[in-house]
């Protein structure tokens, strides 16, 4: 006979443990992208085979000895998601369900047949299937810790996590019921391995998604903790207030139902405000309703601004089209007058425009159409350095007129390492055009902070005219004369503010107290 305190320890933790395995599986159905949610059918499962396990410890056996027999499913479930997750044959994951779902009916219809009352006792198919289901288990299980060996370096973890998981699975499972049938060991002992088997589901949840959604499925988990915490002090203060209220009202009664309802109403606003405040002073990136609200509001606008680049590109490719061969007729007739003995001054300033007509057909076509951002991990010192090199190096500066001053320690923020390079090439040149005449120099800094780092860039030239402040980076704004020695298209500073607002940063110019600061601001993480 168990004793009494150990049938009210093992029930606690069997609920605690029924609990923490629907908390993964409903959390990779509502975070989790297409990967992650095969992780959610065994937890869910195995949510219905520890609710078996309460309602034996809590000697409800009638009910028990039908809902046991449903445990078997887990093994469907591994399948699927070993199917999903690792690569297993779909002809293995049908074998495997057909049988666990018979067995599954078996003991539903007749539980008899597995197992005496109270599931104590072996019944006459207990033995015969269970071989037959301890050999399909330890086959599935070499099979997944095969395939977790064979997987890639990035596969590795999320494989060798379910094949941890449905191995505690069989263990706290079959291995568990097996031991209480025979009388050997209280079913209680399941919650041990199951736990194990919880853990390792919940980190390939977390393996089988990008970083992003991992950050997000983890908030998720944290949140969820936190409102059952928040939850449980609610309802036990309504049930100390309600008799305080209402003496002698039964809670159970309408009048008590009621009641509990007008208290209740306001509770689940105040929880939800709760949670998103915490959710906001938590995490970087918090999935908090009104921050929700405000990311869809921001997407639908970049969405809309896109149509509308979409158009122009479309214009600007059908423009860029109907100039280039006129272009191109123009220069071949000026290479005939050279040849002719037409003034090369001529000539020059022909080649000239011409130039300067292709490169602001090119700044528009990037402009109107940008290409996709390939982000990746990138050092942010190494894209600043490779950017302001180039801008150097087309206008024919010397080194010494870039002053770079790296970070103490390397920085890296997700990103698409050409698109930074473009944002510091472009400004880097603006910075050497506008102290050339005054031999002056151009300063690179890099400021990371915890979520953002910034790309500085100072030149001590004349600074921008304050007539053009307000429109800096709005296409077609140029404080350079059409006769300047380097004309400007009046595109490369809204192309940078394109390039970063895409990456979800932020720039903007400052006044020194001599020439101009350019800060492009960059998120550690890109913001899609």
């Amino acid at each position: 006979m168990i004793p009494k305190e150990l049938v009210s320890l093992s029930t606690y933790a069997l609920l605690s443990l029924w609990a923490a395995t629907l908390a993964v599986g409903f959390s990779a159905l509502r975070m989790g992208r297409a990967r992650a949610r095969p992780m959610a059918l065994p937890s869910l499962f195995l949510g219905g085979w520890v609710a078996g396990l309460v309602l034996l410890e809590t000697r409800a056996d009638a009910l028990a000895e039908r809902v046991l027999p449903l445990g078997v499913l887990l093994a469907g479930a591994y399948a699927q998601a070993t199917s999903a997750l690792a690569g297993s044959t779909r002809t293995v994951v049908r074998v495997v369900w057909i049988g666990a779902i018979a067995v599954a009916l078996l003991g539903l219809a007749a539980p008899h047949l597995l197992y005496g009352p109270g599931a104590r006792g072996p019944g006459p198919l207990f033995w015969p299937l269970g071989i037959v289901m301890a050999t399909g288990s330890l086959t599935m299980q070499a099979r997944i810790f095969l395939l977790a060996r064979e997987a890639p370096p990035g596969e590795r973890m999320l494989r060798g996590a379910l094949a941890v998981s449905n191995t505690f699975a069989a263990m706290g499972g079959a291995g568990a019921i097996a031991l209480h049938v025979t009388g050997l060991a209280p079913v209680g002992l399941a919650s041990v391995p199951l736990f194990v088997s919880v853990i390792a589901s919940a980190v390939a949840v977390h393996q089988a998604e990008p970083p992003r959604v991992r950050a997000m499925i983890l908030q998720s988990f944290i949140l969820g903790a936190v409102t059952a915490c928040v939850t449980a002090f609610a309802l036990a203060g309504l049930y100390a207030l309600v008799p305080r209220i209402a003496p002698g009202v039964a809670l159970d009664s309408p009048v008590g139902l009621l009641l509990l309802f007008f208290l209740a109403l306001p509770l689940d606003p105040l929880r939800q405000a709760a949670i998103d405040r915490v959710s906001v002073a938590w995490f970087a990136r918090p999935i908090a309703a009104r921050e929700l609200s405000v990311a869809v509001e921001a997407e639908e606008a970049r969405a809309d601004q896109a149509e509308r680049l979409a158009e122009l590109g479309r214009m600007a490719s059908a423009v860029a089209h109907e100039l280039r061969n006129p272009l191109g007729v123009v220069l071949a007739e000026a290479k005939l007058l050279e040849r002719e003995g037409a003034s090369t001054e001529s000539i020059a300033a022909i080649r000239h425009e011409v130039d300067r007509a292709r490169r602001f057909m090119d700044d528009l076509l990037r402009y109107a159409r940008p290409r996709p951002l390939e982000a990746t991990e990138i050092d942010v010192a190494e894209a600043a350095r490779r950017g302001a090199s180039r801008a150097r190096l087309a206008l024919g500066f010397e080194e010494g007129r870039v002053v770079f001053a790296p970070p103490d320690v390397r920085t890296t923020i997700e990103a698409d390492p050409d698109a930074v390079a473009d944002v510091v090439a472009n400004l880097v040149g603006n910075a050497l055009i506008a102290t050339k005449d005054t031999n002056g120099s151009v300063h690179i800094a890099i400021e990371p902070d915890a979520k953002h780092v910034a790309l500085v860039v100072t030149d001590d030239g004349p600074g921008v005219p304050a007539e053009i402040d307000a429109r800096l980076f709005t296409a077609f704004t140029t404080g350079r004369g059409r006769d300047a020695a380097h004309p400007g298209t009046g595109l490369g500073l809204a192309i940078c503010a394109r390039l970063v607002e895409r990456h979800g940063g932020s720039i903007r110019h400052e006044r020194p107290e001599r020439g101009a600061r350019f800060i492009a601001t960059f998120p550690r993480t890109i913001v899609r």
